[in-house]
Order: structure tokens, then sequence, then C-alpha cells
């Protein structure tokens, strides 16, 4: 009739021997011929988030690709795709959005609408099977009608009173798209559309401040269009605008493209075609370089039009230059590329299949090298996208096609890679993250039960020996894992609202059980925000590097320094 404590060490494995997921423990009590027993299950990870990396591009003859991750067994994937069809760079940039762990609207679309564009593909029946393609839609439009606001415009995060433009716009685009393509068990609710709809008609109708909000506007006149609705007087008044405010500078923009579309289903084929005339040449030949703004870059222009072409300018299309996909992917298999990009570019791609075709396979052949040399051909199915997995230890892949077309590749690999980085990473933005007690002072030596203050600060930087004005970078996501044996404080204001994560500019805070995910924006000015953690367990913990990456220019990203945490008994 008393209760007892009885104390136990668990000891860490090194990541070599290390098995990552649930691990059971199991507490047994016996008194005499009656006992009782008792599981508790633990998450084991390493101190470093799931990482996708992908090798994307195109040979002629042969090519070697490097696999340089060592990752550990579980929870790894690592692929090859190869093909004389561009489409082959599909998987990989569908597995670069399936394991992309942040989820806003736009994230959360561009992981959806390319999944439903490929569910009616063969090659990916596998993987991307009708069923699997209706789960993620209905997951999406569970989320999506959480961010709807009376108006019918979705926010990023939450259903705030003023929708993001964009978002709210491409969430529209891919219900009409689901409902045109009609994947088994995908269902569209009639509501959520209608309402999406009337969302967009308000914003077709109203002026737009600058090119990107003229760009949207253009976006959803295309999509009312394509959806029946006459749209004449919005596309005149939106045309005037736009000779009379940006000159020329639009018809090099996306919204040349979105327009051209709309006069060519409106029937008006000659204005469709004299807006095409510069941003075809632009797409063959390349434009001027920028950065990513207000959801457009390069590449989603050139897939926009891409997509836009194979739809409603097939022969345009088949005219382009030999070249011009080439140049397209370029950028692409540098890795600069973002959730929309590469959500763009699988509609652009599958597009562009089903209008170009190819009847030729080719004579394609996968062999993997392990760190010392040793060879080991890999066996493709027969199919006009053959897919592979490649063995762990794998240090090189040698592609080869003996024919004389141009072939396309995808080298993916996912996981959690064995040995964590030691070292901060300072590339466009700079991250620092300190444990501070009641006085404000580092603390590294806690007692159990204590809460510690987490001070994240972030920082953006120029690049390139660029100016300050370079150091702005919009979208960022700072990931801070928590030791082990801490759990968040989870608190809440006045008002009942939660404010677990404090400090100006933030724009959204994800609490999870293991991690506190922030999204803001960084400046050449530093931006600091806490939150609270709690000892939970006794002993020595490493404490996970902070890491910050802009979601849509991934070369701008941030790693601290790992350190350790030690809590006492009190």
């Amino acid at each position: 009739m008393r209760e007892g404590v009885a104390s136990y060490k668990v000891r860490v494995k090194d990541a070599q021997s290390a098995t990552l997921g649930s691990a059971t423990l199991e507490f047994t009590s016996t008194l005499g011929a009656k006992s009782s027993t008792r599981k508790l299950d633990v998450s084991v990870r390493p101190a470093t988030p799931m990482a996708t990396t992908l090798a994307l591009g195109s040979f002629t003859g042969s090519k070697e690709v490097t696999t340089p991750r060592d990752l550990v067994p579980e929870f790894r994937k690592q692929e090859v795709a190869i093909s004389v069809l561009p489409l082959a760079l599909a998987p990989g940039l569908m597995s670069y959005l399936d394991n992309f762990e942040h989820l806003c609207t736009e994230q959360l679309v561009s992981r959806t609408l390319p999944a439903l564009v490929l569910a009616r593909r063969p090659e990916f029946a596998a993987d991307r099977a009708p069923l699997s393609a209706a789960r993620t839609l209905e997951g999406t439009l569970r989320m999506l009608r959480t961010r709807q606001n009376a108006q019918g415009g979705f926010g990023l995060w939450t259903a705030s009173v003023q929708p993001d433009e964009f978002a709210s716009v491409y969430a529209v685009h891919m219900m009409l798209e689901a409902r045109e393509l009609d994947v088994p068990g995908a269902q569209v609710p009639p509501d959520l559309l209608q309402k999406g709809l009337d969302y967009l008609q308000q914003l077709a109708a109203s002026n737009p401040a600058d090119l990107h909000a003229a760009r949207n506007r253009a976006y959803a006149i295309y999509l009312l269009t394509r959806n029946g609705a006459v749209t004449t007087p919005l596309l005149a008044g939106l045309r005037e605008t736009l000779d009379a405010k940006f000159g020329a500078t639009w018809k090099l923009d996306a919204t040349a493209s979105f327009i051209a579309s709309t006069y060519q289903l409106l029937k008006q084929e000659k204005p469709a075609n004299e807006l095409l005339g510069p941003m075809v040449k632009q797409l063959e030949v390349g434009g001027a370089t920028y950065r990513y703004a207000h959801y457009s870059d390069p590449t989603i222009r050139d897939a926009q039009l891409l997509y836009l072409l194979a739809r409603h300018f097939p022969a345009r299309l088949k005219s382009l230059a030999p070249t011009t996909f080439a140049r397209f992917v370029t950028p692409i298999a540098n890795g600069s590329y973002n959730t929309l990009s590469s959500s763009w570019a699988i509609l652009a791609i599958d597009a562009m299949a089903r209008n170009l075709g190819g009847d030729a396979l080719g004579k394609l052949s996968v062999t993997q090298f392990d760190a010392k040399g040793k060879a080991g051909e890999l066996k493709l199915p027969a199919n006009l996208l053959p897919r592979t997995a490649f063995d762990a230890g794998t240090a090189r892949l040698k592609l080869a096609n003996d024919g004389p077309l141009t072939t396309w590749y995808a080298v993916t690999q996912t996981g959690f890679d064995r040995t964590p980085p030691t070292t901060e990473l300072k590339s466009g933005l700079e991250v620092l993250r300190e444990y501070v007690g009641a006085d404000g002072k580092p603390l590294t030596v806690v007692k159990i039960g204590d809460e510690v203050t987490v001070k994240l600060s972030l920082r953006g930087m120029a690049m390139n020996g660029k100016g300050s004005g370079d150091a702005y970078v919009g979208a960022v996501a700072l990931t801070d894992l928590l030791p082990g044996g801490f759990e968040p404080v989870q608190s809440r204001d006045p008002n009942g609202a939660a404010s677990t994560v404090t400090g100006a500019g933030l724009e959204f805070a994800d609490v999870r059980e293991d991690r506190v995910v922030l999204y803001a924006s960084a400046s050449d000015q530093v931006q600091t925000w806490s939150y609270r953690i709690r000892a939970t367990n006794l002993g020595e913990f490493t404490v996970p590097p902070a890491w910050a990456q802009s979601m849509y220019e991934r070369e701008r990203q941030a790693r601290s320094l790992a350190g350790k945490v030690t809590v006492n008994a009190k």
C-alpha cells in the first residue's frame, strides 16, 4: 500500500548500430504468483531531420552519377529512373514532394496535383495507384476546408481574413484538375469548389496593385474560362490595365501565358498567338535570370508555359527547338527547384509526354559500384519508364543507352544520414540557438522538471558578394529538434489562443512532440523567437543542430552547432 521508485539507465547507441523507429520498453512487476506488465513506446531517431536529395539530368551514350549519402537502413529509399522520355524526371521530383515536411496550402497542393496526374500512368502503378491518389486528395481537401474563409479564399496556414491570392487560385486549379481527371475515389466537394470559384470571380474583377497581383488575376480568369464562365469583360479589363501600367514587361511574364491560353479557349486565336511569340522565344533561348519572388521564378514560368502549350497549343509545342527542353531542365538538374517548380514541371512533363509520345525504348542499363569499385548490374523493368532501387553502400551509378537518343534520368536518395553534420553552415542565412535559464544566462545543466527557455535567432545574409538588399529571404522554415528527455511547454494567452512561441515577425509556428518548426522571413536584421521546454528524464542528451532553409530558394540554408545538455535529479 505504498509507492516505490526504481531508477535505471538507458544508453543510446551510436548512429552506426542504432535501429530507428519505435522501440518498446517493457516493465514487469511480480509478487508471488501475481504479476503485471506495462509497455511504453519511445521514438528512436537521429539528431538530424530526414532529407531527400535528387540528381536529375540527361545524357547521350553513358553517364556516371555519384550517390554520396550514406543512409541508415530504416526509412531509406534509393531509386534510379531512366528513360528516353523526359517523364523519367517525375519520380524523383515526386519523391521530393512526398517527403517535404512543411505543408502550407501551396505545398499541399503541389504534392497533391501531380500525384493525381501520375495516378493515370501505368508506369507509376506500383506506388501511384488511384486509391493512393484519392487518399492524398481527400486529406488535402479536408485540410483546405479548415483554411477556407467566408469569401472562399484560402490562407496559407489558417482561414485568415486576408487569403493568399496565389494559393487560393492554385487550390481551385487542383480541384478543377481532379474533377477532369476523374480519379476513382477522388471526389471534390461541390460546395468547397463553388466557394473557391466565387473567390476567383471576385479576385479577377479587382484591380491589381503590381505585376505579381496581375499574374494571379490572369491565372484566375484562365481557370474561370476553363470552367465555362464568360470572361471576355474580365479579360479585356485586365489587358487594358496591363498595357497601361506595365508596358511590354508583362508580355515576358507568366501573365502572358495565362492570357494567351484564355484567348485560345475563347477562340480568339490571333491575339493568343501574338502573345505566345515572345514567350516561346524566351523559352527556347532563355531570358534574364532572377530570384524566386511571389510564387515565380524562371523554372516555374517556363513550366507553366510548357503545360499550357501542351494543353492548348500542341502544334506550337511540337515546333519548339530541339534543345528547348534540355535548357528548361538544366536549372532543376543543378538543384534550383522547389515545391512549386517541381509540381509545375511534373504537370508540364506529363502533358508533353501525352502530346509528343515516345515509342523508342532504347537499350538501357544501370550498373552500381561500391566504394571499392565492385560492380553489379541492376535489373530494369521492360516499360517506358524503368525504375529500380540500388543497394546500400553504392558510391556511384553508371547509366547507359546503346541507342542514339537523349536519355533522361533521376537518382533519388531519401532518409537519415548515418553520420550527422558536426559543423556550422551559413549559406545566405545564419541561425543561432541558445538554452537559457530563468536568469537569462546560457546553461547546459538543468534539474528534472525544470523549464528551459529556447532562443532561436535568424538572420539573412547576402550571397555571392551582393549588396545588403540580397539578404532578404522569404518563406524560411526554421526546424529545431528537441533533445531526448525534453518536451515543449504548451501555453496560451489570456484569450485562450496558443502562444507557445513568442517573438515578432512570425508567420506560423508548428509545435510537435519532438520539434518546433517556425515559418518567417529573414533580413539582415537579427530576429529572435523563444519558447520553453521541460526536462522530463535524467541523463546526458545531445542537442541537435537547429536547421533553417528557404522553402523556395533551397541554396539559402543554415545550420547551428550541435550541443549537449545534462539533466540531474533535484
